[in-house]
């Protein structure tokens, strides 16, 4: 099993993210991106990285998101 959901995600230079409620807005030069967002999810942004956080490992659909 692995932990890509604890890991950082870097954002390039140039690049805007927008953290909605229940969608994540990415825009850069090449395009735009926009991702929904499950609720148990929470996506913080800290310096040049997104992190994702879940809000229980206590129920297994909140451990099978992240």
């Amino acid at each position: 099993m692995t932990r890509v959901g604890g890991k950082k995600i870097p954002l390039p230079s140039g690049v805007k993210v927008t953290i909605e409620k229940e969608r994540v807005l990415v825009q850069g030069p090449r395009g735009s991106l926009q991702t929904p967002v499950p609720a148990r999810i929470r996506v913080e942004q800290e310096d040049a990285d997104l992190v994702t956080h879940r809000d229980s490992d206590e129920k297994r659909s909140g451990r099978c998101m992240g």
